[in-house]
């Protein structure tokens, strides 16, 4: 029930904590994964704090596990919380309006920074009404398109380590990278992988 959620993140978390060499390390950081977005409803939107939990959980799995079923678990799993985020990035947009306990404002993150190399774009081609200022419908534009280059990022780090292992779903990673492409304005990379 959801009501248990607190209650079996806390337990998968001590389980972690107490046998950091356990076999069953990878699938436990699946669960606190899937656990960390599981409680918001499919009206809502997930928090910035959401996102990270799930995220580093998922990325953590990659790292302790050999096993094909559970990256590719891992990495869809993740793929479609960045996709859903992406349609409405409300957790994100919020996060980025924010301060830090420093009183920096969130857009200068190492996070925010870095996803924003990753789209390797100035914040300038999000000014939309070209007002020298990112307004929050802009950036509600940005977060989208950060979605999507880490969509893209995510799927194409799949292939390239596991495009020659029994099991690994390459062909819908590629179909995965082709969206995020075409999301990022960039259709005729799309098409090139397409016809690859």
């Amino acid at each position: 029930a959801q009501d248990d959620n607190p209650n079996a993140i806390r337990l998968f978390e001590q389980f972690v904590r107490d046998h950091p060499d356990d076999k069953e390390i990878p699938a436990a950081y699946l669960s606190l994964g899937d656990l960390a977005i599981s409680e918001v409803k499919q009206d809502e939107q997930p928090t910035y704090e959401q996102i990270s939990k799930a995220r580093e959980s998922y990325k953590l799995v990659r790292e302790k596990t050999e096993d094909m079923r559970l990256i590719t678990d891992a990495t869809f799993n993740e793929g479609g919380l960045l996709e859903r985020i992406a349609t409405n990035p409300d957790g994100l947009v919020n996060q980025y309006l924010t301060f830090d306990k420093n009183g920096n404002d969130a857009l200068e993150t190492t996070e925010f920074v870095a996803a924003k190399i990753q789209t390797d774009r100035p914040f300038s081609d999000f000014d939309l009404n070209q007002d020298k200022s990112i307004d929050y419908g802009e950036l509600f534009e940005l977060a989208t398109l950060l979605c999507y280059a880490q969509v893209e990022a995510l799927y194409r780090e799949y292939n390239e380590k596991h495009s020659d292992s029994e099991g690994a779903r390459v062909s819908q990673a590629t179909e995965k990278i082709g969206f995020a492409c075409e999301k990022q304005g960039r259709p005729s990379e799309m098409l090139k992988m397409y016809y690859e």
